[in-house]
């Protein structure tokens, strides 16, 4: 076979695999760079909480934060205690108003009760507006619970994005709210450098001579 036929056989096989590689990267590339400067996550809650025999502890969560709003909460709540359950609730703000004049019961219009367990998963969209997580322990009159509630909640911002949190952008000066919920970093990149090593005896000498 000539030499200059099988060169632009490999050529246009290699041309063809380079084209099916590459394609599928710059088709979803755009639009993680789209969704990604206008969410955040932010761990809202990390505590162990004590709930008393036939009592509940009532959780605001912090969906309305200045320049943004709760769209998903994912977490663990469990018991910390060697023996025990306990049951979560999750209302719309005036919902659970009702649900405290109605002293509770299923026909509370929660818009989640899970069953009564020692471990609970939550990954759920959330509604508009506030939202109360009630852990309920009412049906168990003689035990009380410790329980260890892990919250992160997903974030929407619904302003303008800082340009400098856009790769490539660059910093438009405005300070961040007061009170907007930022998330937590993990890295050591913020951590302030160490202070310089004292002097030497004798630098000190030195400068005294």
């Amino acid at each position: 076979m000539d030499q200059a036929l099988v060169r632009r056989i490999l050529l246009g096989v290699v041309v063809l695999t380079a084209a099916f590689l590459v394609a599928p990267t710059h088709a979803v590339a755009p639009a993680l760079a789209e969704t990604a400067p206008n969410r955040y996550v932010s761990e809202v809650v990390d505590s162990i909480f004590s709930v008393g025999p036939a009592e509940f502890y009532a959780l605001d969560l912090p969906t309305q934060p200045e320049g943004a709003r709760a769209i998903h909460l994912l977490g663990n709540v469990n018991i910390a205690d060697r023996k025990g359950d306990i049951i979560v609730r999750m209302f719309r703000g005036p919902e659970y108003q009702n649900w405290l004049k109605k002293r509770g019961g299923d026909h509370s219009n929660a818009f989640f009760v899970s069953k009564k367990l020692r471990n609970i998963q939550i990954d759920m969209d959330l509604p508009e507006g506030p939202v109360v997580l009630l852990l309920d322990n009412g049906y168990s009159v003689r035990t009380p619970k410790h329980v260890r509630t892990q919250l992160q909640i997903q974030y929407e911002r619904t302003g303008a994005v800082e340009a400098s949190s856009v790769p490539g952008g660059t910093d438009t000066g405005a300070p961040p709210p007061d009170d907007f919920i930022a998330p937590r970093s993990n890295t050591e990149e913020n951590t302030p450098p160490p202070p310089p090593p004292p002097p030497s005896d004798d630098s000190s000498n030195q400068g005294g001579e």
